[in-house]
């Protein structure tokens, strides 16, 4: 019984992040989705949300932006949080970025990855939401 209503009240919770996030990114979709100011799709976003049965959902994109990779950096350190993993920062010419965070039982994670392009820098973004309810005293379900 105590399963099924934590359960419950997961999935509540879960919706009313939904309802949340869904009113922030009609404000401003592009700092939500963390796109470069300026920047375009290079391919079509994805969105899972298939997977939050299991109780996250996660956010794909690729853009071209005119801008320098060290000042596309600069605006994601700044707007994310991100910064480079420690020797795990640079991937060749890349540098990889991450941040996560973690507000009693929902945890955001986003991982930014530049690469110089011909014409600025190429900018991968994939941020995800996982949500994670005490499933008794101590022990903890956590989504991947």
């Amino acid at each position: 019984m105590k399963r099924l209503i934590l359960a419950t009240l997961g999935f509540g919770g879960l919706a009313i992040g939904f309802a949340v996030v869904g009113w922030l990114a009609a404000l401003n979709i592009d700092y939500i989705l963390g796109r470069f100011p300026g920047s375009m799709r290079v391919v079509s976003e994805r969105f899972n949300l298939l997977s939050a049965y299991k109780g996250y959902v996660s956010q794909a994109g690729v853009y071209q932006t005119d801008g320098e990779v060290l000042t596309v950096w600069r605006w994601y350190a700044k707007h994310l949080g991100v910064e480079p993993e420690e020797g795990m920062g640079m991937e060749g010419e890349c540098v990889r970025l991450t941040n996560a965070t973690q507000l009693t039982w929902i945890r955001r994670t986003v991982v930014v990855r530049l690469c110089p392009a011909r014409h600025g820098t190429q900018v991968f973004a994939t941020q995800s939401v996982s949500f994670a309810y005490p499933m008794s005293a101590g022990n903890f379900s956590r989504s991947p």
